[in-house]
């Protein structure tokens, strides 16, 4: 049986954490996606099939729905490990937006591979559950998550402290930037 732990209810946007309870599991013939996800596999594996795309999702991977999108989930274990941080969006916040949506439908993939972009926006969507009063902010990466999955990757992707490195240094560059409004600042400073 899944469960879905609500993380973050903002007006336009949720984010819950998906894992399996214990006892014996069960997956659906299908399911139905009912908003815009984007869904990062935090650890396990499972199999996806849909009608855009199929394969095997593992840590790192992304899966992406639409609304009314139909799918099935597989899992070779009795007992599934895996868990997954799901960022999901109202339909009317993202068609209202020309840009986000273009860009939301400009990939009919569903699957994304581990990427370096898609992982450390995920990183930013975790690090804004733990800030008092950032909705805003996760609901604001609703564009830049879109970006990174249409855009294709061709770098290799990171190891995990190394993408953890790159990350803490980019968001204190970003950090300096918000408070140093006024400064012009370089990027030998940064």
């Amino acid at each position: 049986m899944l469960r879905e732990i609500v993380l973050l209810t903002a007006p336009d946007v949720i984010v819950h954490r998906v894992d399996h309870c214990r006892g014996e599991h069960h997956d659906p013939a299908e399911e139905s996606a009912a908003a815009y996800s984007i869904t990062f596999v935090e650890r396990g594996s499972f199999s996806v099939r849909s009608g855009y795309d199929s394969g095997e999702l593992h840590a790192g991977d992304v899966f992406v729905t639409h609304p009314g999108d139909v799918y099935s989930c597989r899992h070779a274990d009795q007992m599934p490990d895996d868990v997954c941080l799901s960022v999901s969006w109202r339909r009317a916040a993202i068609e209202a937006d020309d840009e986000c949506s273009s860009i939301a439908h400009a990939s009919c993939r569903r699957i994304i591979p581990r990427n370096n972009r898609l992982r450390y926006l995920g990183w930013r969507v975790t690090r804004c559950l733990t800030v008092p009063d950032m909705s805003f902010a996760a609901e604001g990466i609703a564009l830049e998550l879109w970006l990174a999955v249409a855009t294709d990757s061709l770098r290799t992707p990171f190891r995990d402290h190394q993408l953890c490195w790159y990350a803490d240094r980019v968001e204190a560059a970003r950090e300096l930037m918000q408070h140093r409004l006024s400064e012009r600042l370089t990027v030998g400073a940064l």
